[in-house]
Protein backbone atom coordinates (compact mmCIF):
# COMPACT_ATOMS: atom_id res chain seq x y z
CA UNK A 1 0.00 0.00 0.00
CA UNK A 2 2.85 2.18 0.38
CA UNK A 3 3.58 2.05 -3.29
CA UNK A 4 -0.42 3.46 -3.57
CA UNK A 5 0.12 6.48 -1.87
CA UNK A 6 3.14 7.21 -3.54
CA UNK A 7 1.39 6.70 -6.57
CA UNK A 8 -1.78 8.79 -5.65
CA UNK A 9 0.69 11.56 -4.39
CA UNK A 10 2.54 11.60 -7.61
CA UNK A 11 -0.73 12.04 -10.02
CA UNK A 12 -1.80 15.10 -7.43
CA UNK A 13 1.71 16.75 -8.16
CA UNK A 14 1.52 16.39 -11.79
CA UNK A 15 -2.32 17.48 -11.91
CA UNK A 16 -1.05 20.62 -9.71
CA UNK A 17 1.81 21.29 -11.97
CA UNK A 18 -0.17 21.08 -15.10
CA UNK A 19 -2.69 23.14 -14.01
CA UNK A 20 -0.52 25.86 -12.92
CA UNK A 21 1.29 25.30 -16.42
CA UNK A 22 -1.88 25.71 -18.32
CA UNK A 23 -2.64 29.30 -16.79
CA UNK A 24 0.80 30.33 -17.06
CA UNK A 25 0.37 29.32 -20.79
CA UNK A 26 -2.96 30.84 -20.52
CA UNK A 27 -2.35 34.14 -19.13
CA UNK A 28 0.62 34.76 -21.92
CA UNK A 29 -1.04 33.37 -24.66
CA UNK A 30 -3.68 35.47 -24.08
CA UNK A 31 -2.42 38.74 -23.16
CA UNK A 32 -1.84 41.06 -25.94
CA UNK A 33 1.81 42.58 -26.50
CA UNK A 34 2.44 45.90 -24.78
CA UNK A 35 1.27 48.80 -27.03
CA UNK A 36 3.51 52.29 -26.31
CA UNK A 37 0.99 54.69 -25.75
CA UNK A 38 1.94 57.73 -28.06
CA UNK A 39 3.65 60.43 -26.08
CA UNK A 40 1.58 63.57 -25.33
CA UNK A 41 3.23 66.78 -24.19
CA UNK A 42 1.51 68.63 -21.34
CA UNK A 43 0.07 71.50 -22.07
CA UNK A 44 2.37 74.88 -21.71
CA UNK A 45 0.72 76.66 -18.73
CA UNK A 46 1.00 80.97 -18.83
CA UNK A 47 3.13 81.96 -15.63
CA UNK A 48 0.26 82.23 -12.74
CA UNK A 49 2.95 84.45 -10.59
CA UNK A 50 3.96 87.68 -11.27
CA UNK A 51 7.29 88.73 -12.68
CA UNK A 52 9.55 89.35 -9.47
CA UNK A 53 9.21 92.67 -8.78
CA UNK A 54 12.48 94.93 -9.41
CA UNK A 55 13.45 96.56 -6.10
CA UNK A 56 12.79 100.35 -5.05
CA UNK A 57 15.08 102.66 -7.25
CA UNK A 58 17.74 104.26 -4.87
CA UNK A 59 16.55 107.93 -3.77
CA UNK A 60 17.71 110.17 -6.50
CA UNK A 61 21.60 111.92 -5.56
CA UNK A 62 20.90 115.80 -4.90
CA UNK A 63 20.98 118.00 -7.62
CA UNK A 64 24.55 119.22 -8.36
CA UNK A 65 25.11 122.95 -6.91
CA UNK A 66 24.56 124.42 -3.99
CA UNK A 67 21.85 123.47 -1.39
CA UNK A 68 19.12 125.44 -0.52
CA UNK A 69 18.26 123.57 2.61
CA UNK A 70 20.62 122.69 5.85
CA UNK A 71 20.84 122.50 9.40
CA UNK A 72 24.05 122.57 11.54
CA UNK A 73 27.02 122.96 10.22
CA UNK A 74 29.34 125.60 8.54
CA UNK A 75 28.27 125.99 4.29
CA UNK A 76 30.65 128.62 1.96
CA UNK A 77 27.72 130.10 0.38
CA UNK A 78 27.64 129.92 -3.38
CA UNK A 79 29.51 126.53 -3.23
CA UNK A 80 28.04 124.80 -0.53
CA UNK A 81 24.43 126.89 -0.34
CA UNK A 82 23.32 129.35 -2.54
CA UNK A 83 23.37 132.27 -1.97
CA UNK A 84 20.01 134.45 -0.55
CA UNK A 85 17.55 134.65 2.61
CA UNK A 86 17.54 131.51 4.94
CA UNK A 87 14.31 131.54 7.06
CA UNK A 88 14.00 129.31 10.26
CA UNK A 89 11.03 128.51 12.20
CA UNK A 90 12.61 128.47 14.89
CA UNK A 91 13.86 125.58 17.67
CA UNK A 92 11.45 122.91 18.74
CA UNK A 93 10.39 124.13 22.18
CA UNK A 94 11.19 120.51 23.78
CA UNK A 95 14.67 120.69 22.74
CA UNK A 96 16.96 120.54 25.96
CA UNK A 97 18.42 123.93 24.76
CA UNK A 98 15.93 125.80 22.50
CA UNK A 99 18.24 128.32 20.76
CA UNK A 100 20.03 128.66 17.31
CA UNK A 101 22.70 130.18 16.46
CA UNK A 102 24.30 131.61 13.13
CA UNK A 103 27.50 133.40 12.08
CA UNK A 104 28.28 135.12 8.83
CA UNK A 105 31.84 134.84 8.23
CA UNK A 106 34.48 136.29 6.34
CA UNK A 107 36.60 133.40 6.18
CA UNK A 108 37.16 129.77 8.07
CA UNK A 109 39.75 130.64 10.26
CA UNK A 110 37.82 130.58 13.74
CA UNK A 111 39.18 134.30 14.34
CA UNK A 112 36.39 136.06 16.62
CA UNK A 113 37.50 138.74 13.81
CA UNK A 114 36.52 137.15 10.56
CA UNK A 115 32.53 137.54 12.04
CA UNK A 116 30.10 140.14 9.91
CA UNK A 117 27.15 139.03 11.82
CA UNK A 118 26.02 136.87 14.14
CA UNK A 119 22.71 136.20 16.54
CA UNK A 120 20.29 133.62 18.42
CA UNK A 121 16.97 132.99 17.14
CA UNK A 122 14.27 130.82 20.08
CA UNK A 123 11.66 131.35 17.21
CA UNK A 124 11.04 132.01 13.55
CA UNK A 125 14.47 133.61 12.45
CA UNK A 126 16.26 135.01 8.78
CA UNK A 127 19.71 135.54 7.99
CA UNK A 128 20.80 136.64 4.12
CA UNK A 129 23.97 135.59 2.86
CA UNK A 130 26.67 136.55 -0.31
CA UNK A 131 28.74 134.70 -2.43
CA UNK A 132 32.05 134.12 -0.96
CA UNK A 133 30.90 134.21 3.23
CA UNK A 134 30.51 131.31 4.68
CA UNK A 135 27.92 130.91 7.68
CA UNK A 136 27.71 128.52 10.80
CA UNK A 137 24.54 127.23 11.90
CA UNK A 138 24.17 125.94 15.55
CA UNK A 139 21.27 124.40 17.34
CA UNK A 140 18.41 122.02 16.56
CA UNK A 141 17.19 125.12 13.60
CA UNK A 142 16.03 123.64 9.81
CA UNK A 143 16.97 126.72 7.22
CA UNK A 144 15.36 126.98 3.81
CA UNK A 145 15.73 129.40 0.75
CA UNK A 146 12.97 132.03 1.24
CA UNK A 147 10.96 131.90 -1.82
Amino acid sequence: MPWLLALLAFFVGFAIGAAGEDKATTATSTSSPAVSAPEVSAPTQAATTPPAATPPAAPAPPPPGPRTTFGEGQYLVGEDIAPGRYKTAGPDKSASFPSCYWARLRNDSGEFSAIIANGNTEGPGSVTVRTGEYLEARGPCDWSLAP
